[in-house]
């Protein structure tokens, strides 16, 4: 079983590796922004309680963007500590509930995201809520680094 620091670690070099080609949804001819050009922290502050369009095959949902919050997950001097560190939660209906997985997000300011989310759980009866977790690198020679290390296709992940 994985730990937490080690999920992290894979979903964040995973989400590296998606936007190095995300061949599917660039054949939709769509700007994608993900691994260094996705927003940040205070640009998805900015933009809490607005609202985030999900296309998942024929159905499309609305997440509403609820929080967004630092947190700390590293040792000082581990490779992965100067790295921007925060979680997204988002609102969306209860009667189309979305995998975890990486799902194509659209925002009116923020344009067309790739972003890896977690169903976590209702709070009532009307709505289901989904946490986003950030862990990369905030420095373009740290995304080098740190995908240099990434398990190659056809790697055992240890």
């Amino acid at each position: 079983m994985l730990t937490r620091r080690e999920f992290l670690r894979h979903c964040s070099l995973a989400a590296g590796v998606v936007s190095l080609n995300p061949v599917s949804l660039l054949a939709q001819n769509r700007a994608i922004r993900t691994g260094p050009t996705m927003p940040g922290l205070d640009q998805f502050k900015s933009q809490l309680n607005t609202s985030f369009t999900v296309q998942t095959g024929q159905n499309v949902a609305t997440l509403v963007l609820v929080e967004a919050k630092p947190f700390s997950a590293s040792a000082t001097g581990s490779l992965v500590a100067r790295n921007e560190k925060f979680s997204l939660l988002f609102r969306g209906p209860v009667t189309l509930r979305l995998e975890q997985g990486i799902h194509p997000l659209e925002h009116t300011e923020l344009g067309n995201l790739l972003i890896f989310i977690v169903p976590i759980g209702c709070r009532d009866t009307n709505h289901i809520y989904y946490e986003a977790i950030f862990n990369r690198p905030g420095h373009a020679e740290d995304w080098a680094q740190q995908l240099a290390l990434a398990p190659r296709r056809g790697q055992m992940m240890s």
